[in-house]
Formats: structure tokens, C-alpha cells, sequence
């Protein structure tokens, strides 16, 4: 992973490129810019193709609406979540100080993804600032990064509610924030 990663921070504007041919859900063909021997590629697409999201335990949240609100109430590893409020009116889900605005729907069809079975779900993000990655952030200085996504979607193998919350925050290139929290229930 770690020679991958470093490949396509070198390449990057070639990757970016090579990625924008590739249907959505498809798996990368191989080229030597991705810094892999295609022995160690087809190892990797391996591990791709069968990761799968498992229940690492179960806790209760409190999931609380008011006001055109939804709030949480959480503990322990899901605190982040107390700091997360859905915005029903104005379509936007609020984290701190940072606002997540509307980005995408999605209609995952194939069930060859991490939760093993198609869903349809949303996407809120909030980027601070816009088009930057760590990958290109040592070309912009001593540039900080702010990034957060909210998801939220319905498996159809078991009619769950699935929610992701992601952040990471880097400055002077060390990430000072990083975290997920995937969520299923019923």
C-alpha cells in the first residue's frame, strides 16, 4: 500500500488522468506508475476486491430530531459523533464549526464492495480548501487541510441504514486529525 501511495503522489496528475477512464466500480488495469510489479498489483487487487466492512461490536446511540435537526448522542470511540447535526431544512450536515454540503447520490450496484451487497445512499462533504490532497499538498507549502464526509445510505441485502463519518485534517503535511466511523442499524 505504502509503494502505491508514494507512486501515485509522484504521478499525480498522471493518475489523475488514468482514473478518469475507468468506469465507476472497475478496478484500475495495471501500469507500472502505480509503483507495483504486477505480481504485487494483482496481490493488491486481491486484497481490494475482498476486503469486507465487519462489526468490530455493538453500542447504543441516541439519534434525536428536533427543530429540522437530527443530533446524536454517543460514547466512548463514536464521541465524534455528538459534534455531527443533520440539517433537514437546508440539506446539509454540520460538524463543529464546518458546514458539509450536498455532494452526490450513489447507487453502489455490484456487491463486490465491503459491505457485500448493492445500496443507494448520499454524500455531504466539506473541503477546506477545495481540489487539495495530501498527495500535492508539499508542492503548496505550509498548507493546512480540512476534510469531512458524511454518508448515508440503505443496504438492500438486510433494509439496514448504513452512515459513514470521515475527517482528516493535515497541517505542515502531518495529519493532526484522522478518523472513520461506519454505523449500521436497523
Amino acid at each position: 500500500m505504502k509503494k502505491f501511495q508514494d507512486a501515485i503522489a509522484t504521478h499525480y496528475d498522471w493518475f489523475v488522468e488514468y482514473v478518469k477512464d475507468v468506469p465507476e466500480g472497475q478496478l484500475l488495469p495495471y501500469h507500472e506508475n502505480l509503483g507495483l510489479s504486477k505480481e504485487e498489483y494483482e496481490e493488491f487487487t486481491n486484497y481490494v476486491v475482498n476486503m469486507e466492512v465487519i462489526s468490530s461490536g455493538t453500542t447504543d446511540i441516541e439519534i434525536r430530531h428536533k427543530n429540522d435537526f437530527i443530533y446524536f448522542k454517543a460514547k466512548g470511540k463514536l464521541n465524534e459523533l455528538n459534534s455531527l447535526r443533520i440539517d433537514l431544512k437546508n440539506n446539509t450536515v454540520i460538524f463543529g464549526d464546518y458546514t458539509m454540503k450536498f455532494s452526490d447520490s450513489l447507487k453502489v450496484t455490484d456487491e463486490k464492495n465491503g459491505l457485500r451487497t448493492r445500496w443507494k445512499g448520499y454524500i455531504w462533504k466539506f473541503e477546506e480548501p477545495g481540489n487539495v490532497t495530501v498527495e500535492n499538498m508539499k508542492d503548496l507549502g505550509n498548507l493546512k487541510l480540512k476534510e469531512y464526509e458524511f454518508t448515508v445510505g440503505r443496504l438492500e441485502k438486510n433494509d439496514k441504514t448504513y452512515m459513514r463519518f470521515k475527517a482528516r485534517e493535515v497541517e505542515d503535511g502531518a495529519k493532526t486529525v484522522e478518523f472513520e466511523i461506519p454505523i449500521s442499524f436497523k
